[in-house]
């Protein structure tokens, strides 16, 4: 690990115990992936709106299948080699076997970066075919012609991200992929949909902003670890690599892209507008997840450093902590989606509201699974691989034959309530596998506070509701949404805050100072 990582993680943690320190760490990681994906979601929101509205839902849908498609087939490509890097990477930082890391790095690139170009050609080769007899679309063919030149570098790009998680270095993902790729995505995109080309160009965009992450990657990684080294003389273990990383590689197919899989039995099972509509829910849905991913991305080189060390009292306090705290942020999130589904989808377009229902049937289904915390991080850091794999394959087994007993009769609503119950019931499952393999459990007293703060702040938000004007404009659901989430906090600040959680707002206080003191001091000497 690079000497300016190091100091900076020491500054961070050095007057904490070692428990409260792996808090503060995944606190901090979580944090800067949070507010990162923020970022990137009010990006992609603004996004989304253009070009829905540039192209319509038809349009929208042709460019998402298209982006959809090359994500899968990067997932395919990559070999789970981005689990096991998080996995490894770690441990062997710790033990600064600079030859191990050295050796994971090869392997890893040679082996994704050789998958993803098959897999690129295959794609461009095969796409008429594809759109044709598959999604009985010929307009799609082009656009996964486009979208199959992303392929080999999306996996990269998440090997290279996977690298910097396995540093502990959240900001440099959230530099690249968050901002970089998002700012520059959408830059790109509007002058080509002023100039016509619709979205054709939408996926010229989103080709050519991936070719900038991926060097932008290679230059923060090696900021991380040297990449000016001998190929000579390191310790490339494959076959442990794999070992780990093919049950991860087909859980990461299962689950991780999931949602895609399933946008794209949507495409085949219903319509392309049915498509653009069902994308427009799924990217208001992905807030409700947004802390609960950003922890389990900050949280899995911790969990697994944790359990090397044998510290599994310190593992189960991370554990309760870090799953209250994506409760947190879903419960005001699933009442707003409760009381403004309407309003909030009509911002793409009022032919979007027609997945209201669809939304709210999905916030239900990630409530539960926000509930159930990271405890498919834990199974899977743990060493549990392969019990990974089976949830996953129990997983998309679910999935797919709700989609295709529900799809068809119920459209929308049908893709929704296959997803929501997909997703709530493997949570579930999780929580006891957790509870079974290490006797984890992430409830406490604490909890209850949250249930009456969402009491509360479910009371306001109705009584605000109504008495909004029919015709709910956007200057009225923001004052909504804004009254429902203060009164939400401000009741969970009246009933008080845990020892953990008091302990990340003092150092957020003391870091908040510490800056403050130094701007003041640098404006004196200036």
């Amino acid at each position: 690990m690079s000497d300016h990582s190091h100091v900076a993680l020491t500054e961070l943690v050095a007057p904490a115990s070692s428990s409260s320190r792996d808090i503060l760490t995944a606190a901090k990681g979580g944090g800067i992936v949070f507010f990162g994906d923020l970022f990137a979601y009010a990006c992609r929101f603004v996004f989304g709106i253009v070009v829905a509205r540039a192209i319509g839902a038809a349009g929208y849908g042709l460019y998402d299948l298209g982006v959809t498609a090359s994500l899968v087939l990067a997932g395919v490509a990559v070999l789970g080699l981005p689990s096991a890097i998080v996995h490894f990477l770690p441990v062997a930082a710790s033990n600064r076997d600079e030859d191990r890391i050295w050796g994971m790095l090869q392997v890893s690139v040679a082996l994704g970066g050789a998958f993803g170009l098959v897999l690129a050609l295959v794609t461009f080769l095969t796409a008429g075919w594809a759109a044709e007899h598959l999604f009985h679309e010929p307009a799609l063919a082009p656009m996964l012609r486009i979208a199959s030149a992303s392929i080999p570098l999306v996996a990269l790009g998440r090997i290279l991200q996977a690298t910097a998680q396995g540093f502990k270095e959240m900001r440099y993902i959230v530099y690249a992929d968050s901002i970089f790729f998002n700012v520059g995505k959408l830059l790109l995109t509007l002058p080509l949909l002023i100039a016509g080309w619709g979205a054709t160009g939408a996926l010229v965009a989103y080709v050519v902003t991936w070719i900038g992450e991926a060097g932008l990657l290679v230059h923060y990684v090696n900021r991380l670890f040297s990449l000016r080294r001998s190929f000579h003389g390191t310790l490339r273990n494959p076959r442990q690599l794999l070992s780990f990383s093919l049950p991860m590689w087909l859980q990461g197919l299962l689950t991780r892209f999931g949602t895609q899989i399933e946008l794209l039995l949507m495409g085949m099972l219903g319509t392309i507008v049915s498509v653009g509509v069902y994308s427009s829910a799924l990217r208001i849905q992905m807030i409700g997840s947004m802390l609960l991913r950003a922890v389990q991305t900050a949280a899995k080189p911790i969990i697994s450093d944790l359990y090397h060390r044998g510290e599994y009292t310190q593992l189960n306090r991370l554990y309760r902590t870090l799953t209250k705290w994506a409760l947190v942020f879903n419960l005001p999130f699933f009442l707003t989606i409760v009381l403004y589904a309407r309003p909030v989808l009509a911002i793409f377009g009022e032919e979007f509201t027609a997945g209201m229902s669809a939304l709210v049937v999905m916030a239900v289904g990630t409530l539960v699974s926000a509930g159930t915390g990271i405890s498919g991080s834990v199974i899977a850091m743990t060493g549990h691989s392969k019990l990974s794999l089976v949830n996953a394959v129990a997983s998309l087994t679910l999935s797919v034959t709700l989609d295709v007993l529900l799809i068809p009769a119920w459209g929308l609503v049908g893709g929704a309530m296959a997803f929501g119950l997909t997703i709530a019931a493997m949570g579930i499952v999780r929580l006891l596998e957790v509870y079974w393999l290490h006797g984890f459990w992430p409830y406490d007293f604490t909890f209850g506070k949250l249930l009456v703060g969402g009491c509360v702040a479910s009371v306001f938000g109705f009584v605000a509701n109504r008495l909004a004007p029919a015709d709910l404009n956007l200057f009225y659901l923001v004052l909504n949404i804004a009254l429902l989430w203060s009164s939400y906090a401000g009741m969970i600040l009246l009933l008080g805050l845990s020892e953990e959680d008091q302990m990340v707002v003092d150092r957020i206080k003391r870091q908040f100072s510490a800056r403050v003191l130094r701007a003041k001091a640098f404006k004196q000497s200036s």
